[in-house]
């Protein structure tokens, strides 16, 4: 290998392992985007996504993205392994989450009057 690319690879730092849980059960959420969109932590914010629902990584990445371009969305997801942990987890990264009463376990979205909505299926 080149040196110059082992330097590129150790300036990227050691790969994470990264794993999911796939049990769970539907959810609907409320996402809420703080007024500084400078204290969002994307890239966390979206593996926190992926690992804890049944997003892919790219639309967990999709998801961030429209959220840092609307104040507030609801979606659904299919399955969500802990409520309790991504909500902490997104708070941590600088996104609130609000999960709702489930009334749409179809994995599509529940828009609500005056938020956006963002289809994540």
């Amino acid at each position: 290998m080149k040196s110059s690319l082992k330097e590129r690879f150790a300036r990227l730092g050691p790969v994470r392992v990264i794993d999911r849980d796939l049990s769970g059960f539907a959810a609907d959420a409320r996402f809420v985007m703080p007024a500084d969109t400078s204290v969002v932590d994307v890239v966390a914010a979206a593996v926190l996504l992926h690992t804890k629902t049944n997003l892919s990584l790219a639309e967990a990445k999709a998801c961030v993205e429209h959220l840092l371009e609307v104040d507030v969305f609801d979606t659904s997801f299919d399955r969500v392994t802990d409520t309790a942990a991504l909500s902490a987890g997104l708070l941590k990264a600088g996104i609130l989450v609000h999960f709702l009463p489930s009334s749409n376990t179809s994995g599509k979205t529940n828009q609500s009057a005056g938020n956006k909505a963002f289809s994540l299926g």
